[in-house]
């Protein structure tokens, strides 16, 4: 019985010390941004061009960005590419 219960709790042990390793892969797991610079001049860049009557406005600059379903969100400089495969939320408020 002795052994029995020896290799009882050294498979306990094991199991737990697996979980433990398998589950800091996904607290440590960090999202990458990369920021790039912004174009200012807009007036001759896109398919549309403007004119009387369209107004092209900038949406690049400071958005505030969410990577956890809107609980908590940084400032990030758009246009920017990032690493992330959840569900992010990105706001501005245009002035």
């Amino acid at each position: 019985m002795n052994i029995s219960n020896t290799l009882v709790k050294s498979s306990k042990i094991i199991l737990l010390l697996f979980l433990i390793l398998l589950n800091s892969a996904y607290i440590s797991a960090q999202i990458k941004v990369f920021e790039r610079p912004s174009e200012t001049n807009l007036s001759d860049i896109g398919l549309f061009f403007e004119s009387e009557t369209r107004l092209k406005i900038s949406l690049n600059g400071q958005w505030e960005a969410s990577f956890n379903e809107g609980k908590s969100y940084q400032t990030f400089t758009v246009p920017l590419a990032y690493d992330f495969s959840g569900r992010s939320v990105f706001k501005k408020t245009l002035k």
